[in-house]
């Protein structure tokens, strides 16, 4: 939520009137290696002095590690989420060569990454759409106010319209393609509507702290090799309420086949019962309980987890991704990880 001295702020900034967009916004995917652990991918989006995205480490962290931070003369300094004890320091020679250390609790590792060429990795470049905007729900200046910060990945190839369209139909529910430059102010339009139609009738002073809303939309690359990619659209909106919600969708693609892959086309119907078992039984490994140990004595809705069709795929096998209130009221985002191993019987 937004307090009046941050209104204040952006009506400075000039941003009430038109959105901010950045000509230097790009997307790089970079590969190497990392001291003692392996081979290392990293997917980064840059907005002008920030720096965000997914580092993939298969030998040394089990997932993918989402990461953010900034970008100033080259130096990068991103971390993971607080809590996480992951961070990376480097330099950024703004063609090919990113260079540094990765700090895991109290372990240093020299991280050596190159941008690849997406020919070599057969991947997808991208070009990054940026969009910030702010609306006013009143005239005055003390108005509360209506924020969408927004970014999308446009696959930049001439053979990428189609995951473009999927990306559009999957992550805005847009089924005929628009130009990616049309996509952003049509979401926020969207947005802004809703705003002032559920809004503009409420008595102002009575309801200030909820009247100011947000929405944050970021999309960002998790895989992005061997003619497959693993999408994720950040989402985080507060409309009103006693909080936010925060919830990760996710995109997984064919670039040989140019088609979206979902689980049914991974996983034969008759296999679902046993890949729910082993996602109930990674769960409670995760969580340290016994094999035959019932989810719902532990704040779960069931004694099992049922599957789901919002995964992606990475190198250590399919990662299932369960948003807040799914399957527990107060545990968060879950992910579970099932290995090629696992899956190997099970795939179609």
């Amino acid at each position: 939520m937004i307090n009046k001295k941050i209104l204040f702020f952006f009506g400075l900034l000039g941003w009430f009137t038109s959105p901010t967009v950045l000509a230097d916004d790009h997307y790089e995917y970079f590969s190497g290696s990392i001291e003692h652990s392996g081979e290392i991918y990293a997917s980064l989006v840059f907005t002008d002095t920030v720096v965000s995205g997914y580092l993939e480490i298969p030998n040394l962290f089990e997932l993918p590690v989402w990461m953010a931070g900034t970008i100033i003369a080259g130096n990068i300094e991103i971390s993971a989420e607080a809590g996480s004890m992951i961070s990376f320091k480097g330099l950024y020679n703004g063609t090919t060569s990113l260079n540094g250390e990765l700090h895991h609790n109290r372990a240093v590792y020299s991280v050596q990454l190159s941008r690849e060429s997406c020919k070599q990795q057969q991947c997808m470049p991208f070009k990054v759409h940026k969009l910030d905007e702010v609306k006013l729900l009143g005239t005055g200046t003390d108005s509360p106010v209506a924020i969408f910060h927004a970014t999308l990945l446009e696959a930049a190839s001439p053979d990428g319209d189609n995951l473009n369209k999927t990306i559009q139909n999957r992550f805005f529910k847009i089924t005929d393609l628009l130009p990616a430059k049309a996509v952003l102010p049509a979401a926020g339009s969207d947005f802004f509507s809703r705003y002032i139609e559920r809004n503009t009738q409420l008595n102002t002073a009575e309801n200030y702290s909820k009247l100011n809303w947000e929405q944050n939309r970021k999309m960002y690359v998790i895989y992005n090799r061997n003619h497959k990619i693993s999408m994720a659209m950040h989402d985080y909106a507060y409309t009103g309420g006693e909080a936010g919600l925060k919830l990760t969708r996710f995109l997984v693609y064919d670039l040989i086949n140019e088609c979206e892959i979902r689980l049914n086309d991974l996983i034969p119907a008759d296999a679902l019962p046993e890949l729910k078992r082993l996602i109930s039984q990674k769960l409670r490994q995760d969580l340290g309980l016994p094999d035959d140990e019932p989810l719902n004595n532990h704040g779960y809705y069931h004694r099992d987890i049922e599957t789901i069709d919002n995964f992606y795929w990475i190198e250590n096998g399919l990662v299932f991704h369960y948003n807040p209130y799914e399957i527990a009221s107060d545990k968060g985002e879950t992910e579970i990880l099932i290995s090629w191993k696992q899956l190997n019987k099970m795939l179609k």
